[in-house]
């Protein structure tokens, strides 16, 4: 079952982790199994004249041209960003059933529209601060995360990716307006979403997995793992915003580092399997207290929800 190679690499989904854990695209042959492969560095060919068939890895700034639409094979950035007012970038080969691949070692993309077609997104995170992605991403493959490291998305996507949003591994914030497009958000056990923008899509937080708002907005339903047996966690919901679609939780509930109030919109469901947790954040005067400041709190505006349904649903008040 040889391993297909297509513009000198396997699929961007199968990646090389250095002892750094940057990421490299790989080519295989039968003689000397899976190799790095060998991308077109920025330095040596400008990013408006790749072709379809380039593997480019940019380790200096580069800016699309005006007006322009470039298309490569797959992108790694090692230390450089790319650019360009009123353009476009095409990564992969825009087809359903392609995966259009990004390696983060370093650096950001900013170019107006990053556009994947019909094809997969996949995007690798390393540990590198400031990784992100500003531009719109347009696509109906969906996109998936993975790696170690933190990868934000920080503009409004919601009319322009569709398909399922997978954060396997790492940290995904979504920062920008739908962040992560109109499809479901499933967070894997080894992955954690960050609002700090909106989610428009319905999110699935596995066991092991964290779903944290700061001050963010979910406008999907939102379904948190039950809490199994030892040594099955639940998933993790935390943090202080608003919900305001109907939210089932049989997880962990817990409030963030600073004080402040997780809103329940629609109705709440906090099954018998759930944990609840509660922060005093520090100590306030009765007279000027209220929740979100001096204290955490839950907010519950639809009166069909309920806690522990099935069960009891214990709560725990956490130090501070």
């Amino acid at each position: 079952n040889l391993r297909v190679v297509t513009d000198g690499t396997v699929s961007p989904a199968i990646l090389g982790i250095d002892t750094d854990l940057s990421g490299k695209f790989l080519t295989y042959d039968t003689t000397s199994g899976f190799t790095a492969a060998t991308p077109t560095l920025s330095t040596s060919l400008g990013i408006n004249d790749v072709t379809a068939s380039t593997v480019y890895e940019v380790v200096d700034d580069q800016s699309v041209a005006s007006g322009g639409a470039p298309q490569l094979a797959a992108l790694e950035l090692n230390g450089g960003s790319v650019t360009g007012s009123g353009a476009q970038l095409l990564v992969g080969n825009q087809a359903a059933g392609g995966v259009a691949g990004i390696v983060m070692n370093a650096g950001s993309i900013s170019v107006d529209t990053l556009t994947f077609g019909a094809a997969a997104a996949v995007v690798y995170a390393s540990t590198s601060d400031g990784l992100e992605i500003s531009s719109n991403l347009s696509g109906s493959g969906g996109l998936s995360l993975f790696g170690p490291g933190t990868l934000t998305l920080s503009a409004d996507n919601g009319g322009s990716l569709s398909g399922p949003v997978n954060v396997n591994t790492g940290t995904l914030i979504a920062a920008g307006t739908s962040a992560t497009g109109s499809g479901t958000v499933q967070v894997h056990s080894a992955g954690r979403l960050e609002v700090t923008g909106s989610v428009a899509g319905p999110i699935d937080v596995a066991q092991g997995a964290t779903l944290r708002l700061e001050n963010g907005a979910i406008e999907g339903t939102v379904s948190i793992a039950d809490i199994g047996d030892s040594p099955m966690p639940g998933g993790i919901l935390e943090g202080a915003g608003v919900i305001s679609s109907a939210a089932t939780i049989g997880g962990t509930l817990r409030p963030g580092e600073r004080a402040g109030i997780l809103e329940f919109q629609a109705q709440a469901t906090i099954t018998g399997t759930a944990m609840i947790y509660w922060r005093l954040e520090k100590l306030v005067a009765d007279v000027d207290s209220k929740p979100g400041e001096g204290w955490n709190g839950y907010l519950f505006d639809d009166a069909g929800s309920g806690v522990g349904l099935s069960g009891d649903a214990p709560m725990y008040l956490l130090e501070f």
